[in-house]
């Protein structure tokens, strides 16, 4: 059977950027061996630099994928044709990284671009505990997301009456108001297709599962340096909803909507969890 890696899958609608902008590593995460934190930075400065079909081929090197030609070129051709549809890439951070035994190593990295957002893992095996190697892959926008154990820390004030706001709005079934007034001053403002989405959407499971009877915020965590991911928890009459909103925290404390997520597959999200 010939190699896979999930991000096959997962490119065709996964943002990559190249050129101008210089990348911006994290600092604080010392748990990753330099030979891996260099290697997944030069990819990222490979594909900034539009260097792409070069990023797969250093980063896959000495690995099982190496000679892999037709998996080299499904990954060329999906990157080269995500970076003309959504632009550069910004920065990228390194925010996580969590040992498994002491052979490997999963890490994970943020990239961001604008209004768009992703979640990398590399997987690194090592079998003298020295020379470590990729040996998967992953991309994903935390779309998904319900962690095992949420922490449940109230935003700020400001913002949490404006959340507040927003689910009494969809509560009493004004949902156009609800997104217009929560994503003022946000990139959404202006997208009213995306916005008609988000109200057509929300009718229709207010439509089908009952109206609002209960909501709660379920988790608060950061994404990086400056992002954070609010899930809440909405009760209808017949079915649970989860909301994720992210949000960009300037220095000075400055909460700005970035997108808005709304499903039914909590169930699903708990069973993935554990």
């Amino acid at each position: 059977m010939k190699p896979s890696l999930i991000i096959v899958a997962l490119l065709l609608t996964v943002s990559l950027w190249a050129q101008n902008a210089r990348l911006t590593p994290a600092t604080g995460v010392s748990d990753a061996p330099r030979q891996i934190t260099r290697q997944i930075g030069l990819f990222y400065t490979n594909l900034q630099n539009d260097n792409i079909r070069h990023a797969y081929n250093e980063l896959f090197k000495g690995t099982r994928q190496a000679t892999d030609a037709a998996l080299i070129n499904d990954l060329f051709r999906m990157t080269e044709e995500t970076i003309a549809r959504h632009g550069n890439l910004d920065t990228y951070e390194l925010i996580e990284a969590r040992a498994y035994g002491t052979r490997i190593l999963d890490l994970a990295c943020l990239t961001r671009h604008k209004d768009k957002f992703y979640r990398w893992q590399f997987i690194y095996q090592s079998a003298d505990g020295d020379d470590w190697r990729l040996n998967n892959m992953a991309v994903d926008d935390l779309r998904a997301f319900l962690p095992a154990y949420p922490i449940a820390q109230p935003p700020p004030a400001d913002l949490q009456i404006k959340m507040e706001k927003f689910f009494l709005a969809v509560q009493n079934r004004a949902t156009a108001a609800a997104f217009q007034n929560i994503t003022k001053g946000s990139p959404l403002e202006f997208s009213t297709e995306q916005i008609a989405a988000f109200v057509a959407k929300t009718n229709l499971a207010l439509g089908n599962y009952g109206g609002l009877k209960h909501y709660e915020l379920f988790d608060n965590r950061p994404l990086g340096k400056g992002m954070r991911l609010l899930t809440y928890l909405s009760a209808l009459e017949q079915q649970s909803l989860r909301w994720q909103f992210v949000f960009t925290v300037s220095e000075a404390g400055q909460w700005t909507l970035l997108t808005i997520r709304v499903d039914d597959q909590i169930v699903a999200g708990i069973i993935n969890s554990n």
